[in-house]
């Protein structure tokens, strides 16, 4: 009978242990799908898509739009490259709101939570890396 008894109090703590990882990954999720939002939000209905005329004759490396700044060193904005940056950043950013939960869930239910913490940090580090990638090549590309 205590057998039974512990075999139910493991199961139950089983479950609820599942039940907080699962709750820990919907909020992390979340929260980088709201980034992504917040960040193609800004992009697509506030950042302008010409840059003041100064940044065609002198070479900056930052733009100030509001509240938003992006500084790249080694990189000069102009209007040249601008509007293919919003461009790229908005498609990467709601690509990323969209495809980062399919993948996070994909890795985790395949490896059932055991390595969520590593996969997690793995994707949101590539999500970064490749839009700073994105943000170097592209203004080269175009200038």
């Amino acid at each position: 009978m205590t057998l039974l008894l512990l075999h139910h109090i493991m199961e139950i703590s089983m479950i609820r242990h599942s039940f907080d990882q699962a709750a820990s990954v919907n909020k992390d999720t979340i929260i980088i799908v709201l980034l992504m939002l917040l960040f193609a939000g800004w992009f697509i209905f506030i950042a302008k898509d010409h840059l003041p005329i100064y940044y065609d004759r002198y070479n900056i490396n930052f733009v100030a739009q509001g509240i938003f700044k992006m500084h790249l060193p080694g990189v000069h904005f102009n209007n040249t490259n601008w509007p293919y940056i919003c461009f790229a950043m908005r498609i990467f950013t709601i690509s990323s709101a969209i495809l980062y939960p399919l993948i996070l869930m994909i890795l985790v239910l395949s490896s059932s939570f055991a390595y969520y913490q590593l996969i997690n940090k793995i994707l949101i580090s590539t999500l970064i890396l490749t839009m700073i990638v994105l943000l170097y090549f592209i203004p080269k590309k175009y200038e």
